[in-house]
């Protein structure tokens, strides 16, 4: 009898670690049917704190004026206990996307606070789009996340706060490489991942002469890149094109941005400076033109015997 007992103790054991991997499995929700809103990877957030999810929109029609939103309250009461974030108006309010053109990707994010009781694992969360700020919803879809449980040193610091305005840089791209003497063409995104919307925004990109620090060649009089306003969660596309410089080594560039912006229409001019990288590849630092020249007899520089004959 005793040993049936342990039998049955260990075959438990063994069903629950095996069950464990799959219960974080659980609410992940199959997007690969999904005709509007779309992933290139899952966001990792931490309970307690704030993330920024990001996703596209691409439809089969056109929209004037989009907004999108989370259908926080959507299902039923079980499936409401699960929703992975705290109802702020960060959460709640829909976010502006703007025109949406058939066929063609828009990028949205959007930043929530993660409950800090749901346990680590996948969660879908269920969007939609909508013709205007407060009209019916239209069209909605499942997008995923990942929550991570947070440290007790993580969980000890929480001074954390949603900004009035925050930016990213290129968040989710993959880093723009060049190749002398080819054109490097890129866009980055940039988005405001704070609560309020950003006014007469204008991303400056610090330059410089030298080319171990800049790698392209400064050849228009000005690339600022200016925007009415972003609105909270809204995204904008800063394009560049560049001619890479002769003399540039192969490896990465930090390139700086300097962002003027107003926090409120009539507000004072604020700045942030964000950055970003990208890669040329040209030569190595290690190479050297190790050729001799034609000989000098005058060069006393370099010495050379020349012998006439030789005996022994």
């Amino acid at each position: 009898m005793k040993n049936i007992r342990k039998i049955f103790g260990v075959f438990l054991v063994f069903i629950t670690v095996l069950l464990l991997p799959l219960q974080s499995f659980a609410k992940l929700k199959n997007i690969e049917g999904n005709g509007v809103f779309h992933q290139d990877k899952i966001p990792v957030g931490k309970t307690g704190k704030i993330m920024s999810v990001t996703f596209y929109v691409e439809t089969g029609s056109d929209y004037g004026d989009a907004w999108a939103g989370i259908a926080y309250d959507d299902g039923d009461d079980e499936d409401d206990v699960e929703f992975p974030f705290e109802l702020t108006s960060e959460t709640t309010d829909r976010k502006h996307v703007g025109k949406i053109t058939k066929g063609k990707k828009k990028n949205i994010t959007i930043s929530a606070r993660v409950r800090r009781d749901i346990p680590e694992g996948y969660y879908g969360i269920p969007v939609y789009l909508a013709d205007d700020k407060d009209s019916g919803r239209g069209i909605q879809e499942y997008i995923n996340v990942y929550i991570q449980k947070s440290s007790a040193t993580e969980s000890s610091n929480e001074s954390e706060a949603v900004k009035d305005v925050d930016f990213t840089i290129g968040e989710g791209q993959a880093t723009p490489r060049g190749r002398y003497p080819d054109v490097l063409n890129f866009s980055l995104n940039m988005a405001n991942t704070g609560k309020l919307t950003a006014f007469d925004v204008t991303a400056h990109m610090v330059m410089d002469k030298d080319s171990t620090v800049f790698p392209f060649e400064i050849n228009d009089a000005n690339y600022d890149r200016h925007f009415d306003k972003i609105e909270s969660g809204g995204m904008v596309s800063l394009d560049y094109s560049f001619a890479i410089q002769k003399n540039t080594y192969t490896g990465y560039y930090p390139i700086k941005l300097e962002i003027n912006y107003r926090d409120s229409s009539e507000g004072e001019l604020k700045k942030a400076e964000e950055q970003f990288f990208v890669h040329i590849d040209n030569k190595d630092k290690d190479e050297t033109t190790t050729a001799a020249g034609e000989f000098n007899p005058n060069d006393r520089t370099k010495a050379r015997i020349v012998v006439d004959s030789y005996r022994t």
